[in-house]
């Protein structure tokens, strides 16, 4: 992507849930104070509050931070769905843009979905509009999907485990990466394992 994000994002998923909103906030200035400026959430965290919680959390710093967020291919049935999700979500954060949305959880079935939906469509549009600024997509399935999904040619950054536990993707993340696609990490500690 050409950006320079900090070593470590700062993953959201239980902000707005079991730790409350102003615990989460303090743990988002605290990260930001540690040099964090990578934060991540997405449309089903915490019963979808979670981006409400988190826009609120940057708002006085959105400049300074790079946001990721998430819409899973199953949330968009009909034409229209995304844009909608999009604008809701851009809303809730109060932001006029996500600099990396991600087609979320993908395997080969969901991205079939996402394709038959005009998913990578729409977030084409929505990035020539300037509502996303990076198209990426989080990863569940084979490595060699991987592949078959980068070459799509839509994305620019990719999300993928990796970890002492799972590094059945290390192959394929180097393989994309030297293809010039961007690679984000999750689970680097297997969940806590």
């Amino acid at each position: 992507s050409g950006l320079v994000v900090s070593k470590l994002c700062l993953g959201t998923m239980a902000f707005g849930n079991s730790c409350d909103e102003k615990e989460s906030h303090r743990i988002m200035d605290a990260a930001l104070d540690a040099g964090i400026n990578f934060f991540d959430t997405a449309w089903g965290y915490t019963n979808r509050d979670n981006q409400r919680v988190v826009g609120k959390a940057i708002h006085d710093f959105r400049d300074k931070v790079y946001l990721s967020s998430k819409l899973p291919p199953s949330e968009v049935q009909q034409p229209g769905d995304f844009r909608r999700k999009l604008e809701h979500s851009l809303k809730l954060m109060d932001t006029d843009y996500i600099d990396f949305y991600h087609m979320h959880a993908l395997n080969a079935q969901k991205f079939d979905h996402a394709k038959k939906m005009q998913m990578d469509k729409d977030m084409l549009k929505a990035k020539e509009e300037g509502l996303i600024r990076h198209i990426s997509f989080s990863f569940h399935d084979a490595p060699k999907v991987m592949v078959d999904i980068a070459d799509h040619g839509i994305f620019d950054t990719l999300l993928c485990q990796y970890n002492l536990i799972d590094q059945s993707n290390e192959e394929v993340m180097a393989l994309l990466a030297d293809r010039g696609m961007g690679i984000m990490v999750m689970g680097p500690i297997a969940g806590g394992m």
